[in-house]
């Protein structure tokens, strides 16, 4: 069987699993989403969780965040190989990054509310949450390299953890923001 078949038959066994699993209930879709995970409160002692502060994690991040991208096509591929936002140049942006034996491997940014907004503004009305009172992070720039996304969250969970003790504990932050694929919408409705 060639290559393209194998891939084509593949494909069409994902989406049939696919319509099969969205008409389960969305308490049991939610449950399923949730067994896949892997939470553990102690991950690998060969994975550190920092700010990125230096040019060469920074450019490991935006070039995570790059590949990530082009592969899910939200964007062409960029000569530089980056994706860096005007977001990140401001001093209310904070890069997080992931790191498995001292290799980047993961990356998230917390935008704060600064001279531009939030980037999702442009798309999302934040009217209902200013009313609650309190600071506002958007989440964004959320990248795994490949080789360590089909690990059950084993860089994703510590990462997002890392996320929201930083935002919550150094920013006083109340309220967390996020645009996501609507692909995956359900998957952080679940966790």
């Amino acid at each position: 069987m060639s290559q393209i078949r194998r891939s084509s038959l593949r494909k069409r066994f994902h989406q049939g699993l696919r319509r099969i699993f969205s008409s389960l209930p969305k308490p049991m879709r939610f449950a399923i989403y949730r067994r896949m995970v892997d939470c553990d409160p102690s991950p690998s002692e060969r994975l550190e969780l920092k700010v990125a502060d230096t040019q060469e994690e920074l450019d490991a991040c935006f070039r995570i965040l790059h590949d990530a991208y082009v592969g899910s096509g939200f964007m062409k591929p960029d000569p530089s190989g980056l994706r860096v936002t005007v977001y990140h140049a401001l001093p209310t942006t904070t890069t997080l990054c992931a790191k498995y034996d001292g290799v980047v491997v993961g990356t998230i940014s917390m935008v704060r509310e600064g001279v531009f907004g939030f980037p999702l503004q442009s798309v999302f009305d934040l009217e209902g949450v200013r009313a609650k009172g309190g600071k506002i992070a958007e989440i964004s720039a959320l990248a795994v390299a490949p080789a360590f996304r089909k690990t059950g969250g084993a860089i994703l969970f510590p990462l997002m953890k890392f996320m929201h003790q930083y935002c919550t504990e150094y920013f006083d932050t109340r309220h967390l923001v996020i645009a996501v694929n609507p692909d995956k919408i359900e998957l952080y409705e679940a966790l």
